[in-house]
């Protein structure tokens, strides 16, 4: 059985970047996660799904899970992330 990482990024330039460094990535803006994640695993899925963001992917992601599969997610949501403050 293969075992590999699949990232994803939101843009082009990040999505070499990360390609640069060794992993398989998946340009949400070019490609769904979803189907992508379909060809890559021959139509199985993904064992594990990790988003630390929180944002609007996480359900694409978690349909990527293979059947059966736990599914969990972990995530900091945006209204608990820290803003950067200034002092005057």
């Amino acid at each position: 059985m293969q075992r590999f990482t699949i990232t994803t990024a939101t843009s082009t330039a990040k999505a070499e970047q990360s390609r640069t460094a060794g992993y398989e990535v998946i340009d949400l803006s070019r490609a769904s996660l979803r189907d992508t994640v379909a060809r890559l695993t021959d139509g199985k899925g993904v064992d594990v799904v990790l988003d630390g963001m929180a944002g609007p992917i996480i359900g694409e992601a978690l349909g990527a899970l293979v059947q059966g599969a736990p599914s969990s997610a972990s995530a900091t949501p945006p209204a608990c992330r820290p803003t950067s403050t200034s002092r005057t």
